[in-house]
């Protein structure tokens, strides 16, 4: 749940960071957990993975981290996709065309595995 220069794998990390990172993926395993216990559906989990990452994000700014824009990003996407299947909303009706939505999920998984696979690491 990092990406920020100075946190970067491989490079030293601050320990603000890295608590925050540690305290984030606790408490998603915690939700992964929860979820599958109480069988919450996925708008549920979709909205709440999204909130543990912004609320990380969150977290971050609080202590003067600069911002993980790749979590920031995924965890308003979480909290987007999460409310369109709460409110059983067809991809059909809304402003964009149906395949627009799951596409633009799967390009930019795409992209990241990608850059991944070709040795490009994110920019500082």
């Amino acid at each position: 749940m990092n990406g920020t220069e100075e946190d970067r794998p491989g490079r030293a990390q601050t320990p603000s960071a890295a608590k925050v990172d540690t305290v984030g993926w606790g408490v998603f395993l915690m939700w992964v957990g929860t979820a599958l216990l109480a069988d919450v559906g996925w708008p549920v989990f979709f909205v709440g993975t999204g909130l543990i990452m912004l609320g990380g994000q969150a977290a971050r700014r609080r202590l003067g981290l600069r911002p993980d824009w790749f979590a920031l990003v995924l965890g308003t996407c979480f909290v987007a996709a999460g409310g369109w299947r709460a409110l059983d909303v067809p991809l059909g009706q809304l402003a964009v065309p149906a395949w627009l939505v799951p596409s633009a999920f799967i390009a930019a998984g795409a992209a990241i595995v990608l850059s991944a696979w070709r040795g490009r690491g994110p920019r500082p």
